[in-house]
């Protein structure tokens, strides 16, 4: 997969502690950032990957929307 440069990319994991888990590492050769400290998203490091957890009836979701850690290779 080739990712722009200079974009973000924002991905919704299953829960809140999941995304906890995954700050700081490496998917992509992108850092891993919270998304939902903040809405400010202009204020994100550039490259990066935005971490959001599923909320509401996202929780739930199984079309692929929300994405396992067991299917990424997380570094």
């Amino acid at each position: 997969m080739e990712l722009h440069p200079e974009l973000n990319v924002a991905i919704v994991f299953r829960d809140h502690a999941t995304v906890q888990s995954l700050l700081g590492k490496t998917l992509f050769n992108r850092t891993i950032i919270d998304g939902d400290t903040t809405d400010l998203r202009f204020l994100d490091p550039v490259s990066s990957i935005v971490a959001l957890y599923a909320k509401g009836g996202a929780r739930k979701d199984d079309s692929g929307f929300v994405v396992s850690v067991a299917n990424l290779p997380i570094h």
